[in-house]
């Protein structure tokens, strides 16, 4: 394993983006929750709309804006305008509302529709239902709204060329529901969500912000293992994770970090290799033994220069049955010639030794931070990280949501971290595991 990465490349570095992973209280309520949840949506409100009277022209000009008071773009932005004669009980659509571009947080967007009509002021006495309906490009929900408005000279509001519709009364809402309830129900039914560039953008940085979240725990917790080597009175436990299958023996190989294999040459090590799920259930377990790092059907290799190791277990359990799952599967990887850059949302985990002692039993603990910065040097290649780490999470697998790929990737392990005494506090160190994908391209290409 001397492949070194003076090749690699970080790919564009992504935009800085802050936590936002801040845990909730158990003693959250389901009110406040609620409130939270509608507060992130898109919401917008329509600002009391106006005619403009193009005397020329013979057109109306109905304007108004919609303010975006949520924190999330409105998208797909469309809806109706009609209206119901007061006099003779006549109603219509008169014109249908599509904005083609989002609306984002905190700003305004001022519509305008022009309507034929031949009519003038002084007959003007109508209702109208303006109809809005927009949708959210995380959750892809969609929300509607009716605003109701009442027309009737000479009762309007007049400031320069604008004459000002009225909010209409509670009364004559019911009159406008009564005549257009079909209609109104069909905009509310109607089925609409294209997804938008912002939209898809959006919902990319969401998963990249969650690289710590519940989806992508479910998805690297399989990965997972437990690791245990016990020699004479001594008792050390990291963690590992799998990265490939040697198809011919069976074998299942798992990267780790080079300290957790740091043991006496001249000894035998009793290793425990374990998986476990949420409630601390056992999955799946192998024992086997090795004098220092050579065992009969397993072994332990490490990187010269770098805190990088592997773990290749034997085919079969002290049962005979094999270890390995028919439908085994390998975690995803990050293309050997990337790294990923400053700022960008990481989530790790491994089985914590403090955990471990609380609980007394295993439980995988999940973390989350940022790439603080990049060491990509011909001699040195680390992650140095924001975040925690605690002592058995050694060998665990660093990983972020790939925008390129759409998927999860494990782009590190874990090596250390600091404290108040060492130079660096406050950070977690990481290898980048392209140094693993180069051995175990170097495996292949000697049909190991």
């Amino acid at each position: 394993m001397d492949a070194v990465l003076n090749k690699i490349n970080v790919l564009g570095v992504a935009a800085v983006v802050s936590s936002v992973f801040a845990a909730l209280s158990v003693f959250l309520n389901y009110k406040n929750f609620t409130t939270q949840a509608v507060y992130e949506r898109p919401f917008i409100s329509m600002e009391t709309p106006f005619f403009i009277d193009d005397k020329e022209k013979n057109l109306f000009h109905l304007a108004t804006s919609l303010n975006n008071y949520g924190k999330r773009p409105a998208v797909n932005v469309e809806g109706a305008v009609f209206r119901f004669n007061i006099d003779t009980e006549e109603k219509e659509k008169i014109c249908e509302i599509t904005i083609g571009n989002e609306i984002i947080p905190g700003s305004t967007r001022e519509t305008v529709w022009a309507i034929n009509d031949e009519l003038t002021i002084k007959n003007m006495k109508f209702y109208y239902v303006i109809t809005i309906r927009y949708g959210d490009p995380i959750t892809k929900k969609t929300y509607d709204t009716s605003n109701y408005f009442t027309f009737k000279y000479p009762e309007f509001l007049k400031r320069g060329d604008r004459i000002y519709l009225s909010n209409s009364t509670k009364e004559e809402k019911a009159v406008v529901n009564k005549h257009f309830s079909a209609e109104l129900k069909n905009i509310s039914s109607k089925k609409f969500y294209e997804k938008s560039r912002l939209a898809e953008k959006m919902e990319n940085e969401v998963v990249r912000k969650s690289s710590a979240s519940e989806n992508a725990f479910d998805y690297m917790e399989q990965f997972v293992f437990r690791v245990e080597a016990n020699w004479d009175n001594e008792r050390v436990t990291a963690s590992g994770f799998s990265v490939a299958i040697l198809e011919k023996q069976r074998k299942l190989v798992l990267a780790t970090a080079k300290h957790v294999l740091d043991i006496p040459k001249d000894k035998i090590i009793s290793w425990k290799v374990e998986q476990y799920s949420d409630d601390a259930k056992m999955r799946r377990k192998i024992e086997f033994q090795t004098l220092g790092r050579k065992g009969e059907d397993a072994h332990l290799e490490t990187h010269n220069d770098n805190d990088v190791g592997i773990i290749v277990l034997p085919a079969k359990k002290s049962d005979g049955s094999f270890f390995i799952r028919r439908d085994e599967k390998l975690v995803n990887l990050i293309d050997d010639a990337e790294l990923e850059g400053p700022g960008s949302p990481v989530g790790w985990a491994g089985y914590s030794g403090k955990v471990e002692a609380l609980s007394k039993e295993p439980h995988l603990a999940v973390f989350n931070g940022i790439v603080s910065t990049l060491l990509n040097k011909k001699d040195k290649h680390l992650y140095l990280v924001d975040g925690h780490i605690a002592r058995g999470v050694s060998g665990g697998p660093l990983w972020h949501f790939s925008d390129k790929r759409k998927r999860y990737e494990v782009i590190g392990i874990a090596s250390g971290f600091g404290n108040l005494d060492d130079e660096l506090p406050g950070f977690c160190i990481f290898e980048p595991i392209n140094h693993v994908i180069f051995r175990l391209k170097h495996w292949r290409q000697n049909s190991r």
